[in-house]
C-alpha cells in the first residue's frame, strides 16, 4: 500500500497486467524534468497559489489547548478549509490576512475527510481573499503530482519534488481510538456522571485527568453512562480532538484531549518504523474517497495544495499516512462539503 513508484516500475507493472495502450503511452512519453518549475510555470504563478494558504489563529485560548499552527485554504470569497483534527470547534478562530485578523465562524465539518469549513463572520469581509481555482477533471491513477505548502516561518512557499498518485477513491480503514482512562458510573448532586478511577501511564489522558474527576459532558453533549461515552468515542479516530467537561472537587473545568492509538494496533501497523522517515500525521485513518500519493508532506503543513504537473490544483493533502504515502481530499469532495451537500 506504501507504493513508491517510478516510470520504470509502472512500465513493468502495466506489462504484467497486459494494458498495452498504457504501456505504449509510457514508452512514447517525454520525460518530465523534476528540477524545473512545474510545466515551466513562473514563480509569480506559484506565489499566486500560495496566497490562498493563510494562517489561522485562536482568538481566545482555552485550558489544555496545544497552540498548533493552523493552515487555512481559501476555497471561496468567504470560506476557508482547515484540518478538523487541528481545531477545537468550541473555540473562536480568525484568519490572518494582510496583517489583519478576521474573525471566523464554523460553518460545517466532515469527520470522514478531517476537514472543517469556516466562513468569515462579517458579511462583505472577503475583500482581498484569493480562492483556489480547481482543475475541472478529477485526479487519475499514475498521474504525476506536486505539493505546495507554506514555508516553515509561515511566509513564502515550499514546492515538493514530483510524486505520483497510486490510488483514487480510496477508503482508509477506521481504527479504534482510545483515551487511556478507567471510568465508573456515579450519582452526583447534579445528576449522573463518570468518575475517573485511573489513567494509563503515557496515555492521552495521563496528566490531564486525575482520579476522582467526574466527567459530565463531551463538547456540547452531556454524558452519564459508560455506554454513552463509548458511542461518542467510537465516532473518533486516533488524532481527533475532544473537549471534556468535568467536575474536579468543587470546580467545573473544561479539558482538551487528543484521542490516541491502541498500543497493540499501532505496533502491528509498524507506525514506529514509519516515524524514522519523518513524522506521520496524528490523524491518518478513517478517510473516505481520498487520493493516495507518495509525496512526504509535513503533517503541520496540512492541508496543502495537491497540484498536477501543470500546476493546476486537484485536491488538498490532508495527512501523511506513512513513509511513502500521503492522503489528499479530491477537489470535488471539497466543493461538495463547501456547498453543504456533504458533511456533518
Amino acid at each position: 500500500s506504501n507504493m513508491h513508484t517510478s516510470v520504470e516500475v509502472l512500465w513493468r507493472l502495466l506489462q504484467r497486467t497486459g494494458l498495452q495502450a498504457e504501456v505504449a503511452a509510457l514508452e512514447n512519453a517525454e520525460p518530465i524534468d523534476p528540477g524545473g518549475a512545474i510545466g515551466g510555470l513562473s514563480e509569480q504563478y506559484l506565489r499566486g497559489l500560495s496566497s490562498s494558504l493563510l494562517e489561522i489563529r485562536v482568538l481566545s485560548a482555552a485550558v489544555g489547548s496545544e497552540g498548533e499552527k493552523l493552515i487555512g485554504v481559501v476555497i471561496s470569497r468567504t470560506q476557508l478549509a482547515v484540518r478538523l483534527s487541528a481545531v477545537e470547534v468550541e473555540q473562536g478562530y480568525g484568519v490572518l490576512q494582510a496583517g489583519l485578523l478576521r474573525e471566523l465562524r464554523l460553518q460545517r465539518q466532515s469527520e470522514s475527510l478531517d476537514l472543517v469549513i469556516f466562513e468569515l463572520a462579517e458579511e462583505g469581509d472577503g475583500e482581498g481573499l484569493q480562492p483556489i481555482r480547481w482543475r475541472e477533471d478529477p485526479a487519475v491513477i499514475f498521474e504525476r503530482v506536486l505539493s505546495l505548502s507554506p514555508g516553515d516561518s509561515g511566509a513564502g512557499m515550499q514546492l515538493s519534488s514530483m510524486g505520483v498518485i497510486s490510488r483514487v477513491g480510496w477508503n482508509e480503514p477506521r481504527v479504534r481510538a482510545v483515551l487511556g482512562v478507567d471510568l465508573e458510573e456515579v450519582e452526583t448532586s447534579a445528576g449522573r456522571g463518570l468518575r475517573v478511577q485511573q489513567t494509563t501511564p503515557n496515555g492521552p489522558a495521563a496528566g490531564r485527568l486525575f482520579g476522582g474527576d467526574i466527567l459530565v459532558g463531551v463538547g456540547n453533549e452531556q454524558i452519564g453512562t459508560r455506554e454513552q461515552f463509548g458511542r461518542l468515542l467510537g465516532r473518533l479516530q486516533p488524532g481527533d480532538r475532544l473537549r471534556l467537561e468535568l467536575q474536579r472537587g468543587a470546580d467545573l473545568q473544561s479539558v482538551g484531549l487528543r484521542a490516541g492509538w491502541n498500543p497493540g494496533e499501532q505496533f502491528e501497523r509498524s507506525e514506529f518504523l514509519d516515524g524514522r522517515a519523518g513524522r506521520v500525521s496524528e490523524r491518518r485513518t478513517g478517510f473516505v474517497g481520498v487520493i493516495q500519493h507518495d509525496i512526504p508532506v509535513e503533517p503541520q503543513s496540512c492541508p496543502s495544495l495537491l497540484l498536477d504537473w501543470r500546476g493546476l490544483p486537484i485536491g488538498l493533502t490532508i495527512a501523511r499516512r506513512a513513509r511513502e504515502s500521503s492522503l489528499a481530499i479530491p477537489a470535488m469532495a471539497v466543493q461538495r462539503l463547501m456547498s453543504g451537500a456533504d458533511g456533518n
